[in-house]
């Protein structure tokens, strides 16, 4: 036979021209390998019945190869006798009658089987590659957000209320456990082994990370919470365990001491209490430290027996107006100014 390229003639049998290395026809590759009967035809009829089945293999090429065909190349193929499939490779279709056809039938034959397998495994592949993509931008995401610090404003948790009445005022200082555990319950984890967590003063009731936190790295007390009037300052100086926060929960605390003004304690009025009837105003006043100053011109104390430290630890109190008490039925008076 002669190279589909540049006409040499070679081996029937070549797969490869061995002058310009051009890869052959192989037209046998047209005939499936089912199909085993041998046309006992005479040779006239054969040769004519191969010269139609050429003719028709040859245009369901030309079509198929121009994509208009509805007849695929393997199902032509199937219906050719071995007989026509030699006289198709020796006599009809050559490379000076049509190279076009000629030298595309191969290539075409070979994508038609090797195309979708290639495509199935290039689609595999890239499906393969964005899920393992996926899987490492995830991790990454996730080591990230594990790894990384959380910062908290403690003051933002931090409130000090009031109550009682002016001079006899108390504070208290209370942190939003609450709240704190809603905003980073789910972002503060302990980072230790079970021993050094079971070391650790452990929550009474909650037993969180978060909770863990509050009780082993947030705290601190108030300069003063009783005997306050209005007017009054308060701080509450933080005392926190910024140590432990950081080694072991990857929490960053920021905070400043918090100074208050004391307001809104209910005064008192002793210009319309009643006190006729009392017989003893014992440590009526006692431990009034802020107390600077009181007008009891009105107060009753015609009855009273006893004042014992009635006003006693007033520390305060630099002047007091006793000129309208009547004492005449006061029988004890010690300690009534002590400490004052």
């Amino acid at each position: 036979m002669q190279c589909i390229n540049c006409g040499a003639e070679i081996d029937n049998r070549s797969k490869f021209c061995p002058l310009c290395g051009t890869k052959q026809l192989k037209w046998e590759s047209l005939v499936s390998e089912e199909e085993t009967s041998v046309s006992e035809a005479p040779a006239e009829e054969t040769e004519a019945q191969a010269s139609e089945d050429i003719t028709r293999i040859k245009k369901v090429l030309e079509d198929f190869y121009a994509g208009e065909g509805e007849e695929t190349v393997e199902e032509a193929a199937e219906e050719i006798p071995e007989e026509a499939a030699e006289v198709f490779e020796e006599d009809t279709l050559s490379y000076e009658d049509d190279p076009e056809t000629f030298k595309a039938a191969p290539m075409f034959l070979e994508d038609v089987e090797d195309e979708p397998e290639e495509k199935k495994r290039s689609i595999l592949n890239y499906v393969l590659f964005g899920l393992i993509g996926a899987l490492i931008l995830g991790a990454g995401i996730w080591t990230y957000i594990q790894s990384r610090r959380v910062e908290v404003n403690l003051n933002d948790y931090m409130t000090i209320s009031y109550e009682g009445y002016d001079t006899l005022g108390t504070a208290t200082a209370k942190f939003n456990t609450k709240q704190f555990e809603a905003d980073f319950g789910d972002r503060i984890k302990f980072r230790g082994s079970d021993e050094e967590r079971d070391s650790l003063e452990q929550p009474s009731k909650d037993k969180s990370d978060a909770a863990l936190l509050i009780k082993n790295c947030i705290g601190g007390t108030l300069d003063s919470s009783s005997d306050l009037s209005n007017g009054d300052t308060v701080i509450y100086t933080w005392d926190c365990d910024d140590a432990l926060a950081q080694d072991r929960f990857k929490v960053t605390m920021t905070y400043t001491d918090v100074e208050e003004t004391v307001d809104d304690l209910e005064e008192v009025d002793l210009e319309n209490l009643n006190t006729s009837n009392v017989t003893s105003m014992y440590q009526m006043f006692r431990n009034c430290s802020s107390l600077e100053e009181v007008d009891l011109s009105k107060m009753d104390t015609s009855n009273v027996e006893t004042m014992y430290c009635m006003f006693s630890t007033c520390s305060s109190l630099e002047e007091l107006d006793l000129s309208s008490f009547d004492t005449s039925n006061v029988t004890n008076m010690a300690y009534m100014f002590s400490a004052c």
